[in-house]
């Protein structure tokens, strides 16, 4: 199946129903093998944790949509991971410099840190060096006055080798078009370097190429990164090879993210915390459940592609799904849907068109009754619940590059999602498996796919009226539509 959360929502909560009398499919699979999942905090790295990211975008000749997104998004991601985040957005150059210094400084107390540069804007190459662009730089005339208008890469390189014995990487995703009309370098993109040792480099595309800025919030590149990178049990080296995947998917090929490293820990090393396998308690696993829900049948729009056409149909309110109102206050409400369990196929034929090769083995799994959202997280909600009171990390009440109380959150991370379940939970007195918490990849796909068995929950294909999603590149034999490049309201389109 298509990834169909990628169109829909952002991220999911639920609950055990009543009717349900324990596990989840995914916890039935690990129990039955008797063994359990749990952190592996230290992820194959001791010593501290510390990213520098910077974000330029308002320049004077050819400014940039996306950077401050793309920083502001990165450096969320990386403080939910645990990290001590310098972060700037449209730097000049002094100020980049200063920034680059006191990421040094932190990295350079103790050892085996792990030290992360991001910068996202125009950068450039000058007699073979790299050189990030600043806010405020003017045109130079030649390979020498643009040496002098940039940072070069090498300062960062040397601030990050001050780390003893530690871990650095470094993601450029600076390979933009010439900031520069006056100017014309003989080479395109950003030159290749030589990783020094214990160093990850990796480019949004391959040397001396162009990427691409993006449409949307965030460039194909970011996007891809923000996907990928607070996932746990994905190393280093697997998660920049999934992001590959995706831009070369997104671009069609037209862009080819690019590492160059002299990591030797890199397929042991997991950003977000890798799991680790060990015997279960013996005795029979018993999960308590909320007493029963007040559930209200509601009406709804079932919309199905057909021939080039949304075919849609209104189910009466008395063959309607079943919803649960959970009342956070102050006029906020959180809609949950029951989902009735049963058996599905999970994951893609490799006959698919456009499958990943991680969607298969197609199996079959086993799904209890669960509730899950109608709709996706708004920002209303998540700005009520990040102004709670903290458990573990901190959460940016709007960590959105689009604006507006009804429309998704985005721009958060895996860890960010966990530490607003946890205050949700807590400010509804809900503890263990009574409280809300993320769908498992299987309950995920067995709701996105509401009992089809074709490529998307709609059909064969989708249209850019039912889901938002970039419709000038249409899947399968799907008719064209529109690219809104932005979010749209939550429940607006079905």
């Amino acid at each position: 199946m298509r990834h169909a959360w990628i169109l829909f929502i952002v991220f999911v909560l639920l609950f055990q129903s009543s009717a349900g009398i324990g596990l989840t499919a995914d916890q039935d699979q690990e129990r039955n093998s008797k063994k359990v999942k749990t952190s592996d905090p230290q992820s194959g790295q001791g010593g501290r944790r510390v990213a520098l990211v910077i974000g330029n975008g308002s320049y004077a000749e050819v400014p940039l949509s996306n950077p401050v997104n793309d920083a502001t998004g990165v450096a969320g991601v990386f403080r939910g991971l645990g990290f001590d985040v310098v972060t700037g957005t449209n730097q000049k150059k002094v100020d980049m410099k200063r920034l680059i210094r006191e990421f040094g400084d932190r990295l350079a107390i103790g050892e085996g840190n792990v030290g992360v540069f991001y910068f996202a804007g125009h950068g450039l190459q000058a007699n073979g060096k790299n050189f990030m662009v600043p806010i405020g730089a003017t045109s130079p005339t030649n390979d020498a006055e643009a040496e002098d208008e940039g940072v070069n890469l090498e300062l960062v390189l040397a601030q990050m080798e001050r780390s003893q014995k530690g871990l650095n990487i470094v993601i450029l995703d600076a390979c933009r078009n010439n900031p520069f009309r006056g100017w014309r370098s003989a080479s395109n993109g950003l030159a290749f370097v030589n990783a020094p040792t214990g160093t990850l480099i990796a480019y949004a595309t391959s040397p001396g190429r162009t990427a691409a800025d993006g449409r949307g919030s965030n460039s194909p590149y970011t996007t891809a990164l923000l996907r990928h990178l607070g996932k746990p049990d994905v190393s280093l080296i697997r998660m920049f090879e999934l992001v590959r995947t995706d831009v070369l998917q997104e671009t069609r090929n037209n862009q080819t993210p690019w590492e160059s490293t002299s990591v030797t820990n890199g397929s042991e090393f997991y950003l977000a915390g890798r799991s680790i396998v060990t015997p279960s308690v013996a005795g029979p696993a018993v999960v308590e459940n909320r007493d029963r829900l007040p559930m209200v049948r509601t009406a709804f729009t079932r919309g199905v592609w057909k021939n080039g056409a949304v075919v849609k149909t209104t189910v009466a309110a008395q063959d309607g799904c079943e919803v649960y109102t959970e009342d956070l206050g102050n006029g906020v409400k959180l809609e949950m849907v029951k989902i009735p369990g049963g058996e599905f196929e999970m994951g893609s034929p490799d006959s698919e068109p456009g499958r990943y090769s991680d969607e298969g083995p197609v199996h079959r799994v086993t799904v209890r009754d669960f509730l899950i959202g109608r709709f996706e997280v708004t920002q209303r909600i998540w700005k009520l619940v990040a102004e709670l009171p903290k458990i573990g990390v901190e959460l940016n009440p709007d960590p959105s590059g689009f604006k507006g109380d009804k429309l998704p959150v985005e721009n958060v991370s895996w860890y960010e999602v966990r530490e607003f379940i946890e205050r949700l939970n807590q400010k509804l007195g809900l503890e263990g498996s009574k409280g809300y918490r993320l769908p498992s990849e299987a309950e995920w796909e067995y709701a996105a796919r509401a009992r089809m068995t074709t490529p998307f929950g709609f059909g064969e294909t989708i249209g850019s009226d039912i889901v938002n999603y970039n419709g000038a590149y249409p899947y399968g034999r799907g008719v064209k539509g529109v690219d809104r490049q932005k979010t749209v309201e939550v429940g607006s389109l079905r």
